[in-house]
Order: structure tokens, then C-alpha cells, then sequence
């Protein structure tokens, strides 16, 4: 059994390096300066939300750059990491770490009671227009139908398709059906 064990490890740790070579690359830069630009340059490629958000990316940049030391902590890393994506307040927006985890949108999101009167206003009465398809649309569809008593568009759900700021596509509406069923409508 102890030789399994062991050979069970050995194998662990040659997996272990062969995958941070081959999801980094060989001569990967994993300093926190390149791990910052790298996250910032991502999600300013592909993040759809700044917008609809109100924020500014490039202000996040120059917020949080000065702030990355190649002498700091992952603790004190992880802290700037806050300070740059919290701002978006999107429960899609999350980084995990061995010693703590962050939600932009569900660590600052108070709990609150359910109002039937604030859903029919806020995503019955007044449909938002979207850039991101977050969520099961089709659960939105069937439980908010249930309180309907006409067909509804919700939301128009456009995806990034692009590295530009406004490149999204045609985009679909998302409608509530009265009965509880669901449709999704081609632009």
C-alpha cells in the first residue's frame, strides 16, 4: 500500500509539472506584474459589461497597476485584484485562490426579501437591454411567466463576438411567455 501511495504522489507531481508547462508555456512570466496585465488585457478584450456597468476599464488600469509589486504577497495581490474587478459588481466576475475567494457581484450584493412588485418592475414592465447571457434563461422564463398575463420581452441578450469595445453580435429577445414557457427570438 505504501508503494502505491508513493508512486500515486511521484505520478501527481510529474502531472503537476507537465500542466503549468503546458497551460503556461515553458518560459511562462508569472510575476504579478505580467499576471495583472495579463487578467486586465483579457477581460478588456472579451468582458462585454463596462458599459452597462458605468465602468471605465482603462481608470481600473490606472488605479490598480501602481499598486502591483513584484515584492508583494499573493495575499496583497489578491487585494488588487479586488480593488480592479469589484467595480464591475457581476456575480459572473470571480477569482479563487488556496486562501480566499472573491465574487465582484455576490460578495457585495446584500441579501434582501423577495418582491414580486420589484421583479414585474425592474424585468416585466421595463426590459433591459444585455450584453451577456448570464443565468438559465429558459428557469427566468417559466417561473416570471407564471405571474404574467401577457407575452413579455425581458431582456435583448447580445454576445461579444470581437475584441473591440461595442463588437457584439445581432443579439436575441428573450421573451416571457404568460403560461410559463419560453422563447428566444432571432434579431
Amino acid at each position: 500500500m505504501k508503494r502505491f501511495i508513493k508512486l500515486f504522489f511521484i505520478l501527481n507531481m510529474i502531472f503537476a509539472f507537465i500542466s503549468c508547462t503546458f497551460f503556461y508555456g515553458k518560459d511562462a512570466d508569472l510575476s504579478y506584474q505580467s499576471m495583472f496585465d495579463l487578467l486586465w488585457e483579457d477581460y478588456n478584450e472579451t468582458y462585454a459589461l463596462f458599459e452597462v456597468r458605468n465602468v471605465d476599464w482603462n481608470a481600473q488600469y490606472n488605479l490598480c497597476k501602481p499598486m502591483i509589486r513584484e515584492d508583494m504577497t499573493d495575499a496583497e495581490f489578491f487585494e488588487v485584484l479586488k480593488t480592479l474587478l469589484y467595480p464591475l459588481n457581476d456575480a459572473h466576475v470571480y477569482v479563487k485562490t488556496p486562501f480566499a475567494n472573491l465574487n465582484s457581484g455576490e460578495d457585495q450584493t446584500p441579501i434582501d426579501n423577495f418582491s414580486l412588485t420589484e421583479v414585474c418592475s425592474q424585468y416585466i414592465q421595463n426590459p433591459k437591454k444585455c450584453g451577456n447571457r448570464g443565468g438559465l434563461t429558459g428557469n427566468v422564463s417559466r417561473i416570471s411567466g407564471r405571474f404574467c398575463a401577457q407575452d413579455k420581452t425581458y431582456a435583448i441578450s447580445r454576445t461579444k463576438d470581437g475584441k473591440g469595445k461595442n463588437e457584439f453580435d445581432k443579439g436575441v429577445n428573450l421573451e416571457i411567455k404568460k403560461n410559463g414557457s419560453c422563447s428566444i427570438q432571432s434579431l
